[in-house]
């Protein structure tokens, strides 16, 4: 029995070392091959863009998005906007129909699911290019312009930029959220690179509306539609670019509502891996690596805890496992805070190991759920709108 569970111990141990030696090594490719190539030019004429959302959320929110869409650089009518929205959320409707026809709003039945939204408004959408936002997405004044070079290419499916917290100031988890952006960040530059799954979040990607029709739209059945619809996309040969563009959004900062956040995108990352596992395998060896390895990730994460008791209950040489999954840990976090003061990456590092811990436990929740059903429901994480408040009181200074 005691082989056994060493031997058990060992394989979770070689498992999650090969994924953070993978993530590693994604991280320094990005580093030192993987840079940004230049943008091309830009079409004579510019392309009808539809900027598509699902909004259920604070009215000043909405709002304050919705301002910053209308001011990006784009020949006026080049961006008609659709909302879609609960038929009984008054704010929400009250919010759109204030900007005086620029905005189209799709109601949809209370109760329905943002993926099931999605699908309602798509059918309003007359262009082949849609904007895809979240209620809280702050697109850079300039996103365009640096998005559609790269999805003029035909076997470019869609199109992501990379997101950012706007409530840095908030706290310690937007704080924390940023510099798993930046991990974020640095891999899909190297996946990108390498023409690896880049990933399409719901808040900031630029996608072919004909590409989303021909997979039947977004899937919903799924709790986690964003990540559905990029693997279906990236099966069907559709490739998926990262532009160098910023989306600002607001991450969460009161633990619960992290927590609840992060179960959601673990739970539906496997999901979404467990039910395109059969399509996954047909892949080529590197690319099913990929995938496994980016739907899989909160497993690897569940597996941590496990693993460092058995490695310290046991010792030999699964501690010195143990020590080079700390290391890569340890380097990521470097990695993804170089870039600020010493006194801040100090303080990363001393948060590295409590915050680890925690998300191997949602991880662990989240694995532990696989058997059960999902309840497939229009949720989000509550949001304080702490970047309007700032952006007022700056005003005000």
């Amino acid at each position: 029995m005691n082989i056994l569970y060493t031997a058990i111990s060992l394989v979770v141990g070689l498992m999650v070392s090969a994924f953070f030696s993978y993530a590693i090594l994604l991280l320094l490719y990005s580093r030192f091959r993987g840079k940004s190539e230049e943008i091309s030019h830009l079409p004579l004429e510019l392309p009808t863009v539809t900027m598509l959302m699902a909004a259920r959320g604070p009215a000043e929110v909405l709002l304050y998005t919705l301002d910053h869409v209308c001011e990006m650089s784009c020949p006026k009518g080049k961006l008609p906007i659709v909302v879609a929205a609960y038929e009984e959320d008054e704010e929400t409707l009250k919010t759109c129909s204030s900007f005086r026809g620029q905005i189209r709003t799709v109601t949809v039945k209370d109760g329905v699911s943002k993926a099931s939204a999605l699908n309602q408004a798509l059918s309003h959408v007359k262009s082949e290019l849609v904007l895809l936002l979240d209620i809280d997405s702050i697109p850079d004044k300039d996103a365009l312009q640096k998005m559609l070079p790269l999805i003029q290419n035909p076997d470019v499916s869609a199109v992501s930029g990379v997101l950012y917290p706007l409530n840095e100031a908030e706290g310690l988890l937007p704080q924390i959220f940023k510099s798993e952006l930046n991990i974020w960040k640095g891999l899909s530059l190297a996946k990108d690179r390498l023409g690896l799954l880049v990933q399409a979040p719901g808040g900031c990607s630029l996608i072919r509306a004909s590409s989303i029709r021909r997979i039947g739209g977004w899937d919903e059945s799924s709790i986690s539609e964003d990540n559905e619809l990029t693997i279906r996309l990236w099966i069907n040969k559709g490739r998926i670019r990262l532009a160098p563009v910023n989306f600002g959004v607001e991450a969460p900062a009161r633990l619960d509502e992290f927590v609840k956040q992060r179960f959601r995108w673990y739970r539906g990352a496997m999901d979404v891996y467990r039910k395109h596992f059969k399509d996954l395998m047909k892949l080529d060896f590197l690319k099913k690596l990929d995938l496994s390895f980016t739907f899989l990730a909160p497993m690897f994460a569940a597996f941590l805890i496990p693993f460092m008791i058995a490695s310290l209950i046991q010792g030999g040489f699964l501690q010195i496992l143990l020590c080079y999954v700390v290391l890569m840990q340890l380097m990521g976090a470097l990695m993804a805070n170089d870039h600020v003061s010493a006194t801040h990456r100090a303080r990363m590092v001393l948060v590295l190991f409590p915050y680890v811990v925690l998300q191997s436990l949602i991880c662990l929740a989240a694995l532990l759920s696989m058997p059960l059903p999902t309840k497939v429901k229009w949720t989000g994480t509550k949001m304080s709108g702490f970047h309007v408040k700032e952006h007022r009181w700056n005003l005000h200074e």
